[in-house]
């Protein structure tokens, strides 16, 4: 699992650190590792929402449905206005998740 393996390759140091000076299993996970793989972890996650997105788009244009379907029968019935609107939606929806994970990034750096 791809999240696994970010808290597994996360940097020693510090829980080395926090557990010569006596913190317990909770202490070094909350103050030492949290705080490291916390940024990569948010990275991943947006990540994964990015694709969702996008895939979601693809998935409805060959028929599972959403609104891939809706610009697929836009097109079919030759309502253009209607498709042009679902796609100026997938458009604002696709740069409201990239606006959102460059604050996140932001803010975890």
């Amino acid at each position: 699992d791809v999240y696994k393996r970010q808290i597994e390759d996360a940097d020693p140091g510090p829980s080395r650190a926090l557990r010569s000076a006596g913190a317990g299993r909770i202490q070094t996970a909350l103050h030492a590792l949290l705080p490291t793989v916390t940024p990569r972890l948010a990275g991943l996650l947006l990540y994964r929402l990015d694709v969702n997105v996008r895939a979601s788009l693809i998935l409805g244009l060959v028929g599972a449905g959403g609104i891939g379907f809706l610009i697929n029968q836009s097109i079919k019935l030759f309502r253009f206005d209607e498709m042009l609107t679902h796609i100026l939606v997938v458009l604002v929806l696709i740069i409201a998740v990239d606006q959102l994970s460059a604050a996140v990034r932001r803010r975890l750096t």
